[in-house]
């Protein structure tokens, strides 16, 4: 299994915050929410700070040149994203949303403190684990164009597959792309969610997760073929039983 490593003083608000983000952002619209994660992402990132969490000096030559590049590519990307806003009347917090990520994968791999990934891996089950419990309950669904679809605790039915593809591969990353039985789980926990949201683009993204994992777990092309044939099956009952 991967290595355990627990948070240091200095980075638990950090962890907590990268294992809530995904749940934030499926009630971003709520100002109440969306202002508090602000607040905790700020504190969070000066408490580390405080307690040398960012020491730069640790990271190698390599790393750190990656670490520039990605920043840049951050400022950059926020002007574009501000830029669209104010021709568009768009809302600010969106850009914040859309640039997150990449903020958040700047923060991880600038730290010292080895334990967020693990972070990140915790927050990527919770919000499949969350999600799938919604299934048996009317809270978690919703209709769209007249069609009764899956939504779990996200507003929308995209954000919900996407959130789920991304949370699947992030658990993959951490776990080193191994089959261990947990990931065979939330595979299928996910695979069901995706399909019943009915989030036809969706099931690319998903797909290209599921390929993208195989291969790094080493799998030849009549191993793939056998996953796709798998996951089609499956995909094929879960449409037929969703029809009905």
């Amino acid at each position: 299994a991967s290595k355990i490593d627990f948070p240091r003083f200095y980075a638990i608000p950090i962890f907590v915050v990268l294992c809530l983000k995904s749940g934030v952002d499926a009630f971003f619209e709520i100002n109440s929410i969306k202002y508090l994660f602000f607040f905790i992402l700020l504190f969070g990132v000066f408490f580390m700070r405080t307690g040398r969490g960012f020491s730069l000096g640790e990271k190698s030559k390599a790393s750190g040149n990656l670490q520039s590049i990605l920043w840049v590519y951050i400022i950059i990307y926020f002007t574009f994203l501000t830029l669209v806003m104010v021709f568009h009347n768009g809302a600010p917090q969106l850009v914040f949303k859309i640039v997150s990520p990449f903020v958040f994968f700047g923060l991880v791999i600038s730290a010292s403190d080895d334990s967020l990934p693990l972070a990140i891996a915790v927050g990527a089950v919770l919000n499949i684990v969350a999600n799938a419990a919604l299934l048996p309950f009317d809270f978690g669904w919703t209709y769209w164009g007249g069609i009764h679809t899956f939504k779990g605790f996200y507003f929308f039915k995209t954000d919900l597959a996407y959130s789920l593809a991304t949370s699947l591969l992030a658990f993959a990353a951490w776990n080193r792309y191994r089959l261990t039985p947990l990931y065979v789980v939330l595979t299928l926990l996910v695979v069901a969610q995706v399909v019943l949201a009915n989030s036809r683009m969706n099931y690319l993204t998903l797909g290209i997760v599921l390929l993208f994992v195989a291969l790094k777990n080493g799998a030849k092309p009549a191993t793939l073929l056998m996953y796709g044939g798998f996951f089609g099956v499956l995909a094929v009952v879960f449409a037929l039983l969703y029809d009905k």
